[in-house]
């Protein structure tokens, strides 16, 4: 999903050449922290509790407004919009294309939308955002790679121990590969069931020596009942040869994840550890 499929529309705002009295009354009546302020349509800045505060009621709305405003676009995808709120501690942002003002996006919607990205158990995003992450990434030209994760015999561990202590593996699996990826370079989530991903920034020799390094630290893991777990996992990332269409993005990331998946179980029938798809170059016309 992106900002503009669940932004609202209804945006109340004010003219610059309104007075700053007026403006505060508007906030006032409707429990507003800020307005935007619109001309013709074009977002010129917003004004806020505090501009009303520190300026004098018979000025305008033009002198008194912030001008520098933290706005984002109707294709953003959903968690970046989340990003942005997070990084300014803002409450809503308004949705602008081209200058216009389209609409806004509040940090509760946000939120409400984005708790259904995210696995309940272990706190991961679920595979349907990584593979946004991924299409982002590609669309601004960045190269990336895709690890697919699967923990080895889960099911045995689940019929010898039960399901309290196989979701325990699961949240403690979910730590222990948090603690050993770089978050500026590299995105994890839990793909469904025993399985993991990790969508990463780095190109694909460095993807091979993060894999090595996901199984080598992940078996070293004070698992419960003194357990032993392992992991299998493939590798699939390619050089971009060319510029991608957006109706081809989608295609690449799936094809990504779907070589890293059969990769995964090459390995662990091959009982390797980590299997990596040499030759995977992405091409699109």
């Amino acid at each position: 999903m992106r900002v503009r499929d669940i932004m609202t529309t209804e945006v109340v705002t004010v003219e610059p050449g309104v007075s700053v009295r007026r403006a505060a009354a508007i906030m006032e009546e409707g429990g507003f922290g800020c307005l935007p302020v619109v001309e013709n349509g074009r977002l010129l800045g917003v004004v806020t509790s505090r501009d009303v505060r520190s300026a004098h009621f018979n000025r305008l709305v033009a002198d008194a407004m912030t001008r520098q405003t933290v706005v984002v676009g109707p294709d953003a995808f959903l968690w970046e919009a989340g990003e942005l709120l997070v990084r300014h501690g803002i409450e809503r942002l308004l949705v602008v294309q081209d200058g216009r003002l389209l609409g806004l996006v509040t940090k509760a919607r946000l939120w409400q939308y984005l708790a259904q990205y995210r696995d309940p158990l272990t706190g991961l995003y679920r595979g349907e955002i990584l593979k946004e992450k991924a299409m982002a990434l590609l669309e601004s030209g960045a190269e990336i790679a895709v690890l697919f994760l699967d923990i080895d015999n889960f099911g045995r561990i689940n019929k010898k121990y039960g399901h309290v202590i196989g979701d325990a593996v699961l949240q403690k699996m979910a730590v222990a590969m948090r603690q050993l990826l770089d978050e500026d370079q590299d995105l994890l989530g839990r793909y469904g069931g025993d399985e993991f991903a990790v969508v990463t920034r780095r190109r694909l020799s460095e993807a091979r020596t993060l894999a090595t390094l996901l199984c080598e630290g992940t078996s070293l893991v004070d698992w419960p009942h003194g357990m032993s777990v392992s992991v299998s996992i493939g590798v699939a990332g390619g050089r971009r040869v060319s510029p991608r269409a957006l109706e081809d993005v989608a295609a690449v990331v799936s094809e990504l994840f779907n070589l890293a998946s059969l990769a995964s179980t090459r390995a662990k029938r091959a009982r390797k550890g980590v299997m990596v798809v040499e030759h995977c170059e992405l091409v699109t016309g």
